[in-house]
């Protein structure tokens, strides 16, 4: 049970969190600090943990709507953007998206 709830939560932060660095900063700056906070991230995390017990096809609900929004919002906004600082977020989120794929097809399919 310990390691399924694990699997469960490891999924949901990933796909929710890398969602999060899709979000313009400048419009959404409350939102991703409060998302950043210590406080949240706990909060987050004992969330998790009850959602990943209760309804674990939750993740895999997460991460079929989000990773083909997520992946076409990436490459449209890389394409664009010239700032070199947000174009190594948008590596850093597109890895994120790729290790809740990941996670999910190796849940899927191996578990």
């Amino acid at each position: 049970v310990v390691g399924q709830i694990m699997d469960e939560m490891t999924i949901i932060w990933l796909v929710l969190y890398s969602a999060l660095f899709i979000l313009p900063r400048n419009r959404y700056r409350r939102l991703t600090n409060l998302a950043f906070s210590p406080p949240f991230v706990l909060a987050f995390a004992m969330f998790t943990t009850l959602l990943g017990l209760f309804t674990p096809v939750l993740s895999h609900v997460f991460v079929l709507s989000c990773v083909p929004f997520g992946l076409y919002s990436f490459i449209t906004a890389f394409r664009r953007s010239k700032n070199e600082a947000a174009r190594e977020r948008f590596r850093v989120a597109l890895r994120l998206f790729g290790a809740a794929w990941g996670c999910w097809l190796l849940d899927k399919f191996f578990c």
